[in-house]
């Protein structure tokens, strides 16, 4: 009793935007999922109706996690694509083949209207995905992003 303890709030600025009724992309690498989930969860939460993606990209299949909470996510929001990215695929592997930023490359480049994106993961795919999205003209306000750094 009489023991004093110091909190801190979240320190990051990771967190959704408001910018309009731009769509909303999000692409995760690894555990870069995460926090974007938190984000659709949000979004699913207050009923918001925005066009969203998420891209999923991992190396392997085995490496995949969460796919059961996209779905439930998914029944939330309707409106919500995705599209898992398997750089290393086996033979039986049915959904997109290859990365995460080539899967950006071939969806950023057919719209009219330009996403706001949200990417966390490897400073190599927050890299990747920010150079893209430079050349396809998206303005520095469109990007958000969380990047994992090496122990």
């Amino acid at each position: 009793m009489g023991d004093r303890l110091n909190i801190r709030g979240p320190l990051g600025t990771f967190t959704l935007r408001e910018n309009g009724l731009r769509p909303r992309w999000f692409i995760g690498g690894g555990t870069g999922l995460v926090p974007l989930l938190s984000m659709l969860r949000r979004m699913a939460d207050w009923g918001e109706m925005l066009p969203a993606r998420l891209y999923f990209g991992a190396r392997y299949e085995d490496e995949l996690f969460c796919q059961e909470e996209i779905r439930q996510i998914q029944d939330k929001l309707p409106q919500l694509q995705v599209k898992i990215c398997l750089s290393r695929p086996g033979n039986h592997w049915v959904d997109y083949r290859g990365s995460v930023v080539d899967a950006l490359r071939d969806d950023l480049g057919s719209l009219a209207t330009l996403p706001d994106l949200y990417v966390c993961g490897s400073t190599r795919l927050v890299q990747g995905v920010t150079e893209l999205a430079l050349s396809q003209g998206l303005p520095d306000s469109c990007l958000q992003f969380e990047r994992f750094l090496s122990a």
